[in-house]
């Protein structure tokens, strides 16, 4: 038994449809963005769609987009700093990208998300 093929602009308009779906959600309700940071998959190949660019520039759009609404959520900053290096290389790579990136490494780096860095900013750890 074989498998049909399916094309590039199949694979994209899926990839399209997921990013939009997935844009939606995590722009209107917290849990979604708390659920969808701790998929790894789900960061993975968000990152995949803006390094290898999608052709409808939007989609890289929205999926950077959607990992800045991640990023918002104090309680998702831990489970994102793993994402640090990725997000600085395209930061550093990608023009179309840097602005939103870079911001997503200020929320990631700037703001104490949990005891531990509070307690490095008052000791000076």
């Amino acid at each position: 038994m074989s498998l049909p093929s399916v094309d590039a602009q199949t694979v994209h308009g899926a990839q399209a449809a997921a990013v939009g779906a997935l844009y939606n959600l995590a722009e209107v309700n917290m849990d979604c963005r708390l659920k969808l940071a701790s998929e790894r998959w789900a960061i993975d190949r968000l990152l995949k769609v803006i390094k290898q660019p999608h052709p409808v520039p939007e989609v890289c759009r929205k999926a950077a987009m959607i990992l800045e609404s991640l990023v918002s959520e104090p309680q998702n900053r831990a489970l994102l700093l793993a994402y640090e290096n990725a997000f600085a290389e395209i930061v550093f790579s990608d023009a179309r990208y840097s602005d939103t990136f870079a911001r997503i490494l200020y929320e990631l780096t700037s703001r104490p998300n949990s005891k531990v860095a509070a307690a490095r900013g008052v000791w000076g750890m």
